[in-house]
């Protein structure tokens, strides 16, 4: 039996639904000339000019991965998280070594940072971290077996928090 069989609602909710996937896949297909044939300044064969798209892709494709991208920070912002920088520092120095990834942690949470991304690097034991701070933006570090530290600021990356998602 027919789904919409009966209930011309069904049947105009699934007209709307076939039409807006045409146009979404013709969309996709169509220059902005309007044809169906991309122009030769549309597509690139090469992924390092000014589009970024390879062969016969679209030259959106270069933008996929702008949820990498960190906002500006604000002066005010920018000072605020150097002033939660300087006590991240405090912290993580007077971790014991060999520092491990829970205790820089902990370390982070203790100066007041929050949805902290953390990972450790199996070749030499470097613990990687981004963690969100005084909610103006992010501090970006590491930190050495031997409790060695170093930590940037930055914005929020375009998809929300500090360490954008991977496999996106």
């Amino acid at each position: 039996m027919d789904i919409t069989e009966g209930d011309p609602r069904r049947a105009l909710v699934g007209l709307i639904g076939a039409a807006a996937l045409s146009i979404a896949l013709t969309g996709c297909a169509v220059a902005p000339g309007g044809t169906g044939t991309p122009s030769p300044a549309a597509v690139s064969s090469s992924p390092d000019s000014a589009t970024g798209a390879a062969g016969d892709s679209p030259p959106q494709y270069s933008l996929n991965k702008r949820h990498h991208d960190r906002t500006e920070l604000t002066a005010e912002a920018e000072a605020q998280l150097q002033g939660a920088r300087t006590r991240v520092l405090q912290e993580l120095s007077a971790l014991p070594a060999p520092v491990a990834e829970d205790a820089v942690v902990t370390a982070l949470s203790d100066a007041g940072a929050v949805d902290t991304w953390s990972t450790t690097d199996l070749a030499d034991g470097t613990v990687h971290f981004e963690t969100a701070a005084e909610e103006s933006g992010c501090l970006i570090g590491t930190v050495t077996r031997a409790g060695s530290a170093a930590i940037e600021v930055g914005g929020w990356v375009l998809d929300g928090g500090c360490h954008a998602l991977d496999g996106h």
